[in-house]
């Protein structure tokens, strides 16, 4: 009798452990799907809130507003990234991404707690819409957060660039016409840089 009550009891300690194993199982495959979305929606233009930014109908602070919401955006995914990601070189990436796009969001809030708005243009918003609805592809998620985050950056960089050659369309100040010209010439060689490592990332996984 004793012998048959151990044995129920290392049964039911076995049931409970897997029941266990496979709460931890889909407790971390939820968390990886949430990241993975979460990342998706920080890095596409398309899905981000932009409501959060207001609208002047002046390109220039339109612009800079913008761009605030690009690189914030950008750290969010990139400490998903740093989080979650596991192949060294896209980890660098986004430690790049991070240094830089904290620097950048300082120089923006600089520039628009000194500025009014002094132009009425609302075809630089209208034409970024535009743009965003042209962008129809979407992007699933994935377990492999280094391949997904070089993915989605790549969308991000080529985003940023059409969003600069619009400023430089609609836009008059100076200053951030340089920035804009800068964020193109820098974002268009580092993209083929990005293509070239998701290629590599792929053969990889």
């Amino acid at each position: 009798m004793f012998k048959q009550i151990i044995q129920l009891v290392f049964c039911f300690c076995l049931v409970a452990c897997n029941a266990g194993s496979n709460n931890r199982n889909e407790l971390d495959s939820l968390l990886k799907s949430e990241d993975s979305i979460r990342m998706q929606n920080d890095l596409d233009f398309s899905v981000l809130n932009l409501n959060e930014v207001i609208i002047t109908n002046d390109p220039d602070i339109d612009f800079a507003r913008l761009m605030q919401l690009y690189y914030s955006s950008g750290l969010r995914a990139a400490e998903i990234e740093l989080r979650t990601g596991k192949n060294a070189e896209v980890i660098a990436v986004a430690k790049e991404q991070q240094k830089h796009h904290s620097n950048d969001i300082g120089l923006l809030d600089d520039y628009i707690h000194n500025q009014q708005p002094k132009l009425s243009d609302p075809g630089f918003v209208s034409d970024f819409y535009a743009l965003l609805k042209k962008r129809n592809e979407t992007v699933g998620t994935s377990d492999n957060f280094d391949t997904q985050y070089l993915y989605l950056l790549i969308r991000h960089h080529e985003e940023a660039i059409e969003l600069c050659e619009l400023y430089l369309k609609h836009g008059s100040d100076p200053y951030l016409k340089l920035r804009a010209n800068h964020i193109i010439s820098e974002h268009k060689p580092e993209t083929v840089a990005l293509k070239n490592l998701l290629s590599k990332a792929s053969a990889k996984s």
